[in-house]
């Protein structure tokens, strides 16, 4: 396992497979189990920056850590210039939003993500992108927020 590769998962991704794959390797197993079921997602204000209850709380917690370490980079993100110098970070980290945000039921998070990700392969204007960048850090802020205990 130091030395490189231990598993893989194919694309695209399955997130049900995916989320497995990684309980398997964390060191904190949930008691009951992982239960991952398709669900609708949630349409009520309320709870749209609310991880879903059957996520298990492993993966919540290795997610909530990635949007911290994210977080720092969208932060850093405040004109064109540094926009531009961090486009290739910003497209791989709206990209993974886009595909795992449904999965944990963050509907608004998955949206902006996407936008995002479509404007930066567009090479839409900083002017039009910035703003974007600043939505996704705010849902991020929010999600941390009514997640993290």
């Amino acid at each position: 396992m130091l030395a490189g590769a231990t598993d893989y998962i194919t694309k695209p991704i399955d997130f049900d497979k995916f989320f497995h794959k990684l309980l398997e390797y964390l060191p904190e197993k949930p008691d009951a189990g992982p239960q991952f079921r398709a669900e609708k997602p949630v349409s009520d204000d309320r709870f749209t920056y609310r991880i879903k209850e059957s996520v298990p709380k492993p993966v919540k917690q290795v997610f909530l850590r990635e949007i911290h370490k994210q977080l720092k980079i969208l932060a850093a993100v405040t004109d064109g210039k540094t926009l531009a110098e961090k486009k290739e970070q910003l497209t791989f980290i709206a990209h993974g939003y886009k595909g795992s945000a449904r999965f944990f039921g963050l509907l608004d998070l998955e949206a902006i993500a996407s936008e995002l990700e479509a404007g930066l392969k567009k090479n839409e204007p900083a002017d039009e992108l910035m703003p974007l960048v600043k939505k996704v850090m705010a849902i991020i802020e929010r999600i941390r927020g009514e997640n993290e205990q």
